[in-house]
């Protein structure tokens, strides 16, 4: 009976749309009610005690980083560095997107963010450049999840928050996988662009004005390139924690924006700082509605009793690993990853150190899961977003990423075959 008074009012108010958070709060208030003795006041405390987390605390600042390099200029001067230096490889244009995506994905640790960021720039480039618009749309879209890949990461900030790793480990594993990816997106570009003449019409090879332009485009864009060895070299010098990071780069980004490319006003600021709070506000009701309702399900002992199960069940690591990937490639369909990782990670984790499965290495693959999710319908976030920077329809753009998307798929089968690759830096440098 209390199963299904969980899943009537749950996904009853989900189909209501009330919002994520809500849901979770008004469903565990109301199983408290009707099967526990236990009294309101742990909904208050917990609402209190779960946002009360320093660490917390980073997710808010990347967030507003993310906003503060996606309104300035950064995005266009590391898209003319990243196009000085592959600019005569085959498809170079292509590799330039990737490497952008990268370099800004390791700034604002948000794949939104870095598609409404490069792709507004570079797609229009290489349109002009010969190549196909579906084509580049498909590749910008799907190459800004690396953004949630290489760290920082929101997803990865999260993941430590909620299964109680450390959150540096996170970024080191993050490294190889995100390296991996962006170098096999960018064979894939050249050999696509070879094969149809992508880049042969247009300029793109003289784009990059030769070594002169190298040296000039990075002249430009080396404050922004400074921005994620400031953050990353602070948190592994033992400068500054992750959210001290968050906050430094913060203060950082609004600085060149505003002094050095003097591209936000204060006004700008303001609007940032307006559209960030709405965001973090959503995710801080979201996250504590989660925990609440994740709390009720530990009062009734349900992780304990599905890890039973899935012992009992699922001896091996490894199936338990394929059904888990499986899992959330399908919640990164219908679920925002956030609200993913906020759910269902507590109820994982014991069944996880039952198995002896380094939470470091689950973090990871849970990421680039859920990184798929952003370019897969029905949610696919990067899709609306792609959808409405470029003025294209959903379905065109859903279509356009499906071959890149196969990369990260690909990705996926061989660190799972091959763990070392994500645990070799965090267990050699930590």
């Amino acid at each position: 009976m209390e199963t299904i008074v969980l899943i009537v009012v749950l996904f009853g108010l989900f189909l209501l749309t009330t919002p994520i958070g809500i849901s979770f709060i008004a469903t565990a208030v109301v199983l408290l009610l009707l099967f526990s003795d236990v009294p309101l006041l742990m909904v208050a405390e917990g609402l209190f005690s779960k946002l009360d987390s320093f660490p917390l605390e980073a997710v808010l600042f990347f967030i507003l980083l993310g906003n503060l390099m996606k309104a300035g200029n950064s995005s266009k001067h590391l898209v003319e560095f990243a196009k000085s230096l592959v600019y005569k490889i085959p498809g170079g244009l292509g590799i330039a997107g990737i490497m952008a995506c990268a370099i800004f994905g390791a700034i604002s640790g948000s794949a939104t963010a870095t598609v409404v960021a490069i792709a507004t720039i570079l797609v229009p480039a290489m349109v002009t450049a010969g190549y196909h618009k579906d084509f580049s749309i498909g590749l910008v879209t799907t190459s800004s999840v690396l953004g949630v890949i290489i760290p920082p990461s929101i997803l990865m900030i999260l993941y430590s928050v909620v299964a109680n790793v450390s959150m540096s480990k996170l970024f080191l594993g993050g490294f190889v996988p995100g390296v991996l990816i962006a170098l096999a997106l960018s064979i894939y570009t050249a050999l696509v662009a070879r094969k149809k003449g992508y880049g042969e019409v247009g300029s793109e090879k003289n784009q990059a004005g030769g070594i002169m332009g190298a040296f000039k485009a990075a002249g430009r864009a080396i404050w922004a390139l400074l921005l994620p060895f400031l953050i990353l070299g602070g948190i592994y010098g033992g400068i500054f924690t992750p959210t001290e990071a968050a906050v430094i780069g913060c203060v950082y980004a609004i600085i060149i924006e505003s002094f050095v490319y003097r591209t936000l006003s204060p006004k700008d600021i303001w609007e940032v700082l307006t559209t960030s709070g709405i965001s973090t506000g959503a995710l801080l009701i979201t996250m504590a509605g989660a925990c609440i309702f994740c709390d009720y399900l530990a009062l009734k002992q349900i992780p304990q009793d599905l890890s039973s199960f899935v012992i009992a069940n699922f001896k091996s690591p490894a199936l338990f690993l394929f059904c888990i990937n499986l899992l959330f490639l399908f919640l990164g369909t219908f679920v925002d990853p956030l609200s993913a990782i906020i759910v269902v990670t507590p109820l994982l984790m014991p069944t996880v150190e039952a198995l002896g499965i380094d939470p470091i290495f689950l973090g990871v693959v849970l990421t680039i899961n859920l990184g798929v999710g952003y370019c897969t319908p029905p949610l696919g976030a990067n899709l609306f977003v792609a959808s409405l920077v470029m003025k294209e329809s959903y379905a065109k753009i859903a279509v356009a990423v499906i071959p890149p998307l196969t990369i990260y798929l690909a990705a996926l089968l061989v660190l799972n075959l091959f763990p070392s690759l994500i645990l070799f830096l965090p267990k050699w440098m930590m």
